[in-house]
């Protein structure tokens, strides 16, 4: 099964609430250990994503940033998932989400 969850984790986008459900589902569908890239635009959005993903998430699973970001926030994202056993890796792919949609 394949799953593609399109949605922008932007505190001002009500969407997010149903990401939320979408992500617990999409989560559930991966075999464990999990690893999933995030690819979305710098900052608060990739917070509010490692947020409601990671309450869908077990110790030993991985979320990656593929996107263009400040390095001292992959330290401390690294930093914060570690307190729950979730690994944590950026990989900065020039482009960031813009050029995920090509």
């Amino acid at each position: 099964m394949r799953y593609r969850v399109l949605c922008r984790a932007a505190g001002e986008n009500p969407a997010i609430a149903r990401c939320r459900v979408q992500m617990g589902e999409f989560c559930a569908a991966l075999e464990k250990p999990r690893m999933i890239i995030i690819l979305v635009q710098a900052g608060a959005p990739v917070d509010a994503t490692i947020a409601a993903l990671s309450t869908h998430l077990e110790a030993g699973d991985l979320i990656v940033d593929g996107g263009n970001e400040w390095f001292p926030n992959t330290l401390r994202r690294g930093e914060e998932l570690a307190k729950k056993s979730i690994l944590f890796m950026g990989m900065g792919v020039s482009g960031g989400e813009v050029c995920s949609l090509v």
